[in-house]
């Protein structure tokens, strides 16, 4: 079933708001520093949308999991709040599926197809804030929201190219176009939570989720030369929101000291 990225952001919000009524937060307890950088690696879902003006295509891009890594840094540390930022880089291929029966394209056999595009590097830069919701300084946890700058290797202008030919005659053609700026923007919501180490350096366990203000490209998918169904047509929009879940670790406050 497709996750509702807007309901997934809105049970987090909602969820952490519960938590925060529900504790007796130390105003006092000031949290354990760490070395303020940290490696963070993560699995990120991203979220496509499929639109059919006629079912008949039975096409669709399909979500794609994906693994990330990069750093999180933590910039300002007072009592009950952290800011971070950091960076992390993400390669997504495009995924689609379809299957045309003999009917539709006067062949023998049907023709299904699943088949990934070119990977496309991309390239975060995340801004947030975390508030402390407990007074466990060894385990504390955390709501978080914050802006989230992207970018990725785009290519200017739009094109279009057939994906399915036979006998020499174009079966589906896609019309593609790219969001057309290096940069892109959204907004992120979640909760975190620190585990502390007998060392004190400590792993942060989060689950972002993230919505886009750009679609960051849009495929229209269109048929010719299908019996009975000409200039059918599908949409399909790689949406930018995601949800991610990472791990980063944090090394102990300090720990560089024998480069003195």
């Amino acid at each position: 079933m497709k996750i509702n990225i807007n309901l997934l952001l809105l049970a987090l919000i909602l969820g952490a708001s519960n938590f925060i009524i529900a504790q007796d937060v130390d105003k006092d307890n000031e949290l354990i520093p760490t070395f303020p950088v940290g490696l963070r690696i993560g699995a990120h879902n991203d979220f496509f949308s499929n639109t059919s003006e006629n079912d008949i295509l039975g096409l669709k891009f399909t979500d794609r999991v994906t693994l990330i890594g990069g750093f999180d840094v933590e910039v300002l540390r007072k009592k009950r709040w952290i800011i971070t930022t950091g960076f992390f880089i993400k390669n997504i291929g495009h995924r689609y599926e379809y299957t045309l029966t003999p009917e539709l394209i006067n062949i023998s056999r049907s023709v299904s197809r699943n088949l990934t595009q070119s990977p496309y590097w991309t390239y975060h830069l995340p801004i947030e804030a975390l508030y402390r919701i407990n007074k466990n300084s060894k385990l504390p946890f955390f709501i978080k929201t914050g802006l989230e700058i992207q970018h990725y290797g785009y290519t200017k202008g739009r094109y279009e190219n057939p994906i399915l030919s036979v006998n020499n005659e174009v079966i589906l053609s896609n019309n593609y176009e790219e969001h057309q700026s290096p940069f892109t923007f959204g907004i992120n919501a979640g909760v975190a939570g620190d585990i502390y180490l007998k060392d004190y350096s400590k792993f942060r366990l989060a689950l972002t989720g993230h919505y886009h203000f750009q679609k960051m490209d849009i495929n229209r998918i269109t048929s010719t030369n299908v019996n009975g169904f000409p200039d059918a047509t599908s949409t399909h929009r790689w949406t930018g929101n995601y949800v991610n879940l990472s791990l980063t670790y944090f090394p102990r406050e300090g720990f560089l000291d024998f480069l003195k």
